[in-house]
């Protein structure tokens, strides 16, 4: 008889990308497993239908507080999961969480209790009291977040080697005439999006996702950085993102004319798209986690965000923050910190547009176009870093204060570790 294992992750989407390479290496030490994945609503699309046998989805966030417990609505929402996570028969319950609060960590116990499920493994720092088997957590940053899950995953067979991220991806959209006026053929796409031929295809997108609005850079800066990028190096310059994100200021502060696929793609027709192009520039997002895992050579901006925990994984990357004393502020050791960063947002502001350009010009001459990684190849574990400061090459890391950008490499490396289900 087959295992049947849930998996539960029930943050965003960037942290489910984080996820993939655990459920990934899962799926192959256990082709015939039964595997459920329990996340948000928002993030299940990304999901690559190869990976899980089913996907159950939970608006957690409805449920952050204990007074929304009590709301009628709520508890019947609550009862529903429970019966069918019970009904699941689940052996395993795998969980991709800190347990960083005692509300969020009871809530974890519940969703426990009600599966069922035998075998209960997670991270432990000092709250996994309904855990059977556990593996240390250093706390966040200590190492990569995906490497976390990894080690999950390890102690139920798994190897815990660093792979790639894999999601769902689906055919590219209509092309959006730079005009704005009608659309061209899906068949079209490359003279659509890129303009001339050979021209630099270049997605930017200027937001943060919900969870965080202190991780924006500002409308105006990425504005400039895209002008630069058209009147240097002729790109095409893409903006994509969700409607709540910042795209409508970045055009209105541009001189030049970019293309807007900004909350006109599914998540995966958005990584079908990201696939395609020669660089990605954002600050640190479910999307940048996106064009990671479809292969794109990114340049993120990172501020209170603590970029030895959630930097990109398995791509071509620079990090470019700044170096205050106060950053990051958020997610560090086993604390949330200031999850909404500080009013100030020095981290953010005093990264300049011509840094980041600096950057974008670096990767563009260091990376072959075109998803320049495949799988298999022998340099595949250099751009996996474990931990800002340990170990091989892979992580541009661009320290920047107002006189001076020092630029710093950082090497890492992973022993597969394997055993059985028991």
């Amino acid at each position: 008889m087959s295992q049947r294992v849930l998996i539960i992750q029930l943050a965003d989407i960037g942290d489910l990308i984080l996820s993939t390479p655990a459920i990934s290496a899962l799926r192959e030490a256990h082709p015939d497993a039964q595997i459920a994945v329990l996340t948000t609503r928002h993030a299940a699309p990304i999901l690559d239908p190869t990976l899980v046998d089913e996907v159950i989805t939970f608006d957690k966030h409805t449920f952050d507080s204990p007074k929304a417990m009590l709301q009628p609505a709520n508890a019947v929402a609550l009862l529903k999961l429970a019966g069918r996570l019970r009904r699941g028969r689940y052996d395993t319950l795998l969980f991709f969480h800190h347990f960083t609060t005692r509300f969020g960590t009871l809530k974890f116990a519940g969703l426990a209790l009600a599966s069922g499920a035998g075998r209960r493994v997670g991270l432990e720092n000092g709250h996994g009291f309904f855990l059977t088997e556990r593996i240390t957590d250093e706390g966040f940053g200590a190492r990569h977040q995906a490497q976390y899950w990894l080690d999950v995953v390890a102690r139920v067979g798994a190897s815990n080697a660093p792979r790639p991220a894999q999601v769902a991806t689906s055919p590219h959209p209509p092309v959006p005439s730079p005009s704005g006026e009608g659309e061209q053929s899906p068949l079209t796409w490359e003279r659509g999006y890129r303009g001339e031929v050979d021209a630099l295809l270049i997605a930017l997108h200027a937001g943060s996702g919900g969870f965080s609005l202190a991780r924006r850079w500002e409308a105006e800066k990425f504005a400039a950085v895209a002008d630069a990028l058209i009147e240097r190096h002729h790109a095409q310059i893409v903006l994509v993102g969700g409607k709540a994100d910042d795209s409508p200021a970045v055009i209105a502060a541009m001189r030049q004319t970019p293309l807007d696929l900004t909350g006109k793609t599914t998540l995966p027709e958005l990584a079908g798209f990201l696939k395609q192009c020669d660089l990605f520039i954002g600050a640190d997002s479910g999307v940048m986690h996106l064009a990671a895992a479809a292969g794109t050579p990114v340049v993120a901006v990172f501020g209170p965000s603590n970029a030895a925990a959630w930097s990109l994984w398995g791509v071509p990357q620079t990090l470019v923050r700044s170096a205050p004393e106060c950053s990051p502020c958020s997610y560090v050791g086993h604390e949330l910190g200031l999850r909404n960063g500080c009013a100030a947002r020095t981290c953010m502001r005093m990264i300049t547009p011509e840094q980041v350009i600096a950057a974008a010009e670096t990767m563009l001459t260091t990376t072959s176009p075109l998803n320049p990684l495949s799988v298999g190849r022998g340099d595949l574990d250099s751009t996996y870093p474990l931990a800002l400061g340990r170990g091989g090459w892979g992580v541009s890391l661009i320290v920047v204060t107002p006189s001076i950008c020092t630029f710093l490499a950082f090497r890492s490396a992973a022993s597969p570790t394997r055993s059985g289900w028991t």
